[in-house]
C-alpha cells in the first residue's frame, strides 16, 4: 500500500528542512479527480471484502490487492486473497488461498516478487482481555502474524516470522506493513493497538539486523506504525497513525523529521517522481482525537511536504473505517484506494487539467488523455523521441566537469552497486574516459546505452517487429516481437532483442552482448554476462518511460534499474543523420574531400536532365498470390537479400582477376556502358588502381549512400507501415522512406543516404532519392556518383519470396545521360538480421593506408 519506485541506499542522516508545518487541516485544497466505480471485475459469484493493501506492479500499471476474502478476515475461507489485475481492470492472476488470515500490507520489490504481512493469529482471546495491554499473541496462536514474499507467479519464496507470532525479542505481533528497499534490506512496521509498536529491519535474506521505536509519542516512539514508504533520498518515512503525523526516518532509526499535515496516516505511497499520497481513513470517526481533519487522500510533495490536493471521502459521518486506508498510484498518476469499511478499491482517474475543488459538490467532467493505439490495440510507440535526461554522462549523481554537465542519479539504488573487485576498472576506465570510451572511436554503444545517448531516435512499430533507428552514426536495433528467441549464440556490441507486450508494456530481453560497451560517459561498464530487461510505458501520447534492469553477476552485486523518460519531438519531422566517424576523419584530414562529387554550399546550381520517357527494365510477371498489408498494399517487410550479379564490382559483366565476377545489372544503356562524362571516366579508371583502395568510404565502414546500400553483399531487413518503408542495413546504416507525401528536404542538408520520399504506382513502390552529400562510391571498382544525383527505385513483387528491383540514376556532373540497373531480390520469411560491426572489426583500413602511402614514397 505504500511504496515508491527510485530509492537511493546512502541516506543522509541530517534532518530535513521541510515547509514550515501548522497544525491547522488541510481540507481545502483542489480535487483535480474523478472517481472511476467498479473499476475491478471479480469473478462471478466473488464480492469484495475488507482491504487496506493495494500495491502497483512493476510495470507501472498493473495493480495488486491483499483482500480479506470477501469479509474481513480469511480465517474461514479458501478463496485466494492476492488479486492481480491489468490496468484494464482486469483479475488476471490469484493465489495465497488458505495461507493468510489477515492480509495487512502490501509491497512489490523491484524485481516483481510480491510481499503480504498477515496482521493479525487464530488465538482465542478470552473474556476480559483487554488488547492494548499484549505485547504478543495469547496462546494457542498456530497461524498469522507472519511476513511471506511470494514470485510475480505466487510461489511461496521466504517467510519471516514464527507461525502465530511471537512478542519481543521474537517476532511478529501485528505486523502492519512491509518494505523492501533496491539493496534488498527489508523493513516492516509492528503493532495495531497492542502494547508493541517497532520497525524491523532485515538483511535481504531474512536476517534480523535491528529493531527500533517503542509505544509512545515522543520523538523517536510510535504508536500503531501503520504505513511504510520510501522517497528517493532513500528516508523511510512511517505512518504513526494514532498520533496523527508521518515520522521520517533514515534507514538505521535516525528520527529525521515529523509531518503532521497529511493527516492521521493509514497509508502512503511515494511515486518515482517523489509525489507522496497518504490515505486518511479513520479522521472524525474512529478516531475522536483528530476533530476537524476530513478524511480522503492527500496529495503533495515528499521533498518539501507541502500538500497540494485532497480528494476526500464522500461519506460526511461516520463511526468506523471509512475511505481508503491503502493508497497507491500508477505510472499514469491514476490512485487507487483500497477500503477497509466500505470494502473494495476504487480508481481515482488524474485528469489532463485541474479542475473542481474539495467540498463544492458532486465532480466535475474532466477530460481524460488517452495514449494512441494502433489497429491491433497495443499502445502506438511510433514517432520521433528523445532522453530527457544527463544519464549519458553518468548515471549516478555527478556534478559539472569539463565535457560533462551536471546530472541527477537514474538509478533505483542511487549509487551502483559494483562488486569490489570492479571498482578499480570503473576507476581506470573514468580516467581514461577521453580515449578509452567506445564512444570516442565512434563504436556502438550497446544497449541501454544508445537509449539514453542526446540524440534523437524514431520507433517503428509492426505486429510482430519494432525498429528504433538512430540518428547517431545511424545505428538501429530490430526488436523481434513474434515469441522466437535468440537465433544464435554470437555475441553482438547491440546485444540481440526480443520483444513480447505485458499488458500496455513492452518488454525486452536483450541478451548476447559482448563485453566492449560503457552504461555513460563516466566509465561505468559491464561484463559479456549482461543481461537487459527494458520496459517502454506509455506516460501519455508524448511521453515514454523508459526502464532497464541490468543484471550481470560477475560486475555487480545485484541487479539495478535505469529509468529515464522519453519525449515525443514534436517539432522534428525527420530523423536525420549524424555520422560520428565519418566527421571525425574528415576533421583529422583522414578522409579527403573530393571537389568535384561533394555538395558545396558555394557551388553552382547543376540544370538537371531533360525529361525523358523512362525505358522500364524487364520485369517477371508476378506468379501466385501476392502478400499484402491491411491496408491493400503489397507486403514487402522481412529478410531480404539481393541476387546483385556482382555489382559491387561494376555494374557491367565482368570477370577480372582479384575480384569476384558478375553477370552484369546495367540494363540501360543496353550498350556503350556506362554513359559517362570524360573527366569522371578518367577518375573511375585512377580508382581502380591499388593505392585508391583506401579512398572507397566503405572501406573506412561509412554509409554505402544509394543505391549501394542495396547490393553490397549483406542482407536487409525491410519494415513496413502505412506511413514508411525502412531499410535496415546489416552493416549497421538505415534508410527511412515516408509515404505521406512531403517534400523533400531543402538543398543545403545533405546526406550519405540522402532523403527518400516513397509512393505507390500499383503494385509498385517508386522510391525517389535526392540531397545525396556526394562522398560514396557506386562499388568498390570505383564508379562515380555525386551530389546532384537523383536516384529513382522501383521495388515491384513478383512472389512471396521475390521483388524485381531497379534504380535509374540521374547525375548531371558525372554522366551525360540517365542510366538504370536491374536485379532480383530474394526474400526470406524466416530471416534474421546479424551484425555487421565492421567500423569496430576493421582490419583492412590500415593495410589499404599502407598501400596508398608506399606508392607515394
Amino acid at each position: 500500500m505504500i511504496r515508491n519506485g527510485i530509492v537511493a541506499v546512502a541516506v543522509v542522516a541530517a534532518t530535513t528542512t521541510s515547509l514550515a508545518q501548522s497544525d491547522a487541516p488541510t481540507n481545502n485544497l483542489p480535487n483535480p479527480y474523478r472517481t472511476v466505480a467498479n473499476a475491478f471485475m471479480l469473478p462471478d459469484g466473488r464480492a469484495w471484502g475488507s482491504t487496506s493493501a493495494v500495491e502497483i506492479d512493476r510495470d507501472g500499471r498493473s495493480i495488486w490487492v491483499a483482500e480479506r476474502c470477501g469479509a474481513n478476515s480469511c480465517a474461514a475461507s479458501n478463496l485466494p486473497s492476492i488479486l492481480k489485475f491489468d490496468a484494464s481492470g482486469k483479475l488476471v492472476k490469484s493465489f495465497g488461498a488458505g495461507l493468510l488470515l489477515f492480509p495487512h500490507g502490501i509491497f512489490v520489490d523491484r524485481d516483481g516478487n510480491v510481499w503480504v504481512t498477515d496482521g493479525q493469529d487464530d488465538a482465542p482471546r478470552p473474556q476480559g482481555t483487554v488488547a492494548n495491554t499484549l505485547a504478543g499473541p495469547p496462546p494457542g496462536a498456530t497461524k498469522g502474524n507472519q511476513v511471506f514474499k511470494f514470485s510475480p507467479d505466487g510461489n511461496l519464496l521466504m517467510t519471516l516470522g514464527t507461525r502465530g507470532g511471537a512478542a519481543a525479542p521474537g517476532f511478529f505481533y501485528q505486523p502492519n506493513d512491509v518494505l523492501v528497499a533496491p539493496n534488498g534490506t527489508i523493513f516492516v512496521s509492528e503493532g495495531h493497538g497492542g502494547a508493541n509498536s517497532r520497525i524491523l529491519k532485515f538483511s535481504k535474506d531474512g536476517k534480523l539486523l535491528k529493531t527500533w521505536g517503542t509505544k509512545g509519542s515522543g520523538d523517536g516512539q510510535l504508536d500503531g506504525p501503520h504505513a511504510l514508504a520510501m522517497d528517493s533520498r532513500g528516508r523511510l518515512f512511517v505512518g504513526d497513525r494514532s498520533n496523527n503525523r508521518i515520522v521520517i526516518f533514515d534507514q538505521e532509526g535516525r528520527q529525521l523529521d515529523v509531518w503532521r499535515q497529511f493527516s492521521r496516516p493509514s497509508g502512503i505511497y511515494i511515486d518515482k517522481r517523489d509525489v507522496i499520497y497518504v490515505a486518511d481513513s479513520e479522521s472524525e470517526s474512529v478516531s475522536r482525537n483528530h476533530d476537524g481533519w476530513r478524511r480522503g487522500i492527500r496529495i503533495g510533495s515528499a521533498r518539501d511536504g507541502s500538500v497540494t490536493a485532497f480528494i476526500p471521502d464522500p461519506v460526511e459521518k461516520a463511526t468506523g473505517t471509512s475511505a481508503a486506508e491503502g493508497v497507491a498510484a500508477d505510472a499514469d498518476g491514476n490512485i487507487y484506494g483500497a477500503e477497509v469499511g466500505p470494502k473494495g478499491v476504487k480508481k481515482y482517474i488524474r485528469p489532463s487539467t485541474p479542475s473542481g475543488r474539495s467540498g463544492q459538490g458532486p465532480p466535475v467532467a474532466v477530460t481524460v488523455q488517452a495514449i494512441p493505439r494502433t489497429a491491433d490495440g497495443k499502445p502506438d510507440l511510433q514517432g520521433i523521441w528523445q532522453v530527457r535526461s544527463r544519464a549519458a554522462y553518468d548515471l549516478e549523481d555527478h556534478p559539472a566537469r569539463f565535457g560533462m554537465p551536471a546530472g541527477r542519479s537514474v538509478v533505483d539504488t542511487g549509487t551502483l552497486p559494483y562488486q569490489p573487485s570492479a571498482l578499480a576498472t570503473r576507476k581506470e576506465n573514468y580516467e581514461q574516459r577521453a580515449t578509452a570510451d567506445p564512444l570516442a572511436q565512434c563504436f556502438l554503444p550497446g544497449v541501454p546505452r544508445i537509449m539514453y545517448m542526446e540524440y534523437p531516435f524514431q520507433i517503428f512499430q509492426m505486429r510482430d517487429r519494432v525498429a528504433i533507428t538512430f540518428e547517431w552514426q545511424q545505428v538501429f536495433r530490430l526488436i523481434y516481437t513474434n515469441g522466437t528467441k535468440a537465433s544464435t549464440p554470437l555475441e553482438f556490441w547491440m546485444g540481440d532483442s526480443r520483444g513480447r507486450w505485458d499488458g500496455d508494456t513492452l518488454v525486452v530481453d536483450v541478451t548476447n552482448h559482448n563485453d566492449q560497451t560503457w552504461f555513460d560517459m563516466a566509465g561505468n561498464f559491464h561484463s559479456n554476462a549482461l543481461h537487459v530487461l527494458e520496459r517502454f510505458t506509455m506516460v501519455d501520447a508524448d511521453t515514454i518511460r523508459y526502464e532497464a534492469t541490468i543484471d550481470d553477476p560477475k560486475v555487480f552485486t545485484r541487479p539495478w534499474t535505469v529509468t529515464v523518460p522519453l519525449a515525443r519531438q514534436k517539432e522534428m519531422p525527420r530523423l536525420l543523420e549524424y555520422q560520428c566517424r565519418a566527421e571525425m576523419e574528415e576533421a583529422r584530414g583522414e578522409f579527403r574531400p573530393e571537389p568535384r562529387t561533394w555538395y558545396r554550399k558555394d557551388a553552382p546550381a547543376v540544370p538537371p536532365f531533360p525529361s525523358q520517357p523512362r525505358t522500364a527494365a524487364a520485369v517477371p510477371a508476378a506468379h501466385g498470390t501476392l502478400p499484402r498489408m491491411p491496408d491493400g498494399k503489397p507486403d514487402i517487410s522481412g529478410y531480404t537479400e539481393a541476387d546483385a550479379g556482382g555489382a559491387n564490382w561494376g555494374f557491367e559483366p565482368h570477370n577480372e582477376p582479384f575480384t569476384p565476377g558478375g553477370r552484369g545489372v546495367l540494363v540501360d544503356p543496353k550498350t556503350g556502358g556506362m554513359p559517362y562524362q570524360a573527366w569522371a571516366r578518367e577518375e573511375k579508371q585512377n580508382r581502380v588502381t591499388p593505392e585508391r583502395g583506401y579512398d572507397d568510404p566503405t572501406a573506412h565502414c561509412f554509409a554505402g549512400g544509394v543505391p549501394r546500400s542495396l547490393y553490397v553483399p549483406s542482407p536487409f531487413y525491410i519494415i513496413q507501415t502505412p506511413t514508411y518503408v525502412v531499410i535496415l542495413l546489416e552493416r549497421m546504416s538505415w534508410r527511412l522512406v515516408p509515404l505521406d507525401g512531403r517534400a523533400h528536404l531543402p538543398d543545403t542538408i545533405r546526406l550519405w543516404q540522402g532523403d527518400s520520399l516513397g509512393r505507390w504506382d500499383g503494385d509498385t513502390l517508386v522510391v525517389e532519392t535526392t540531397n545525396l552529400n556526394g562522398k560514396t562510391w557506386l562499388n568498390e571498382v570505383g564508379d562515380v556518383i555525386s551530389h546532384a544525383a537523383t536516384v529513382v527505385e522501383r521495388f515491384t513483387p513478383v512472389s512471396a519470396g521475390l521483388i524485381q528491383y531497379e534504380a535509374t540514376v540521374s547525375d548531371p556532373i558525372v554522366f551525360t545521360r540517365p542510366w538504370t540497373i536491374a536485379m532480383p531480390m530474394k526474400r526470406n520469411p524466416a530471416g534474421e538480421l546479424l551484425e555487421v560491426a565492421c567500423l569496430e572489426d576493421n582490419q583492412d583500413l590500415a593495410h589499404l593506408k599502407d598501400v596508398r602511402d608506399g606508392t607515394k614514397r
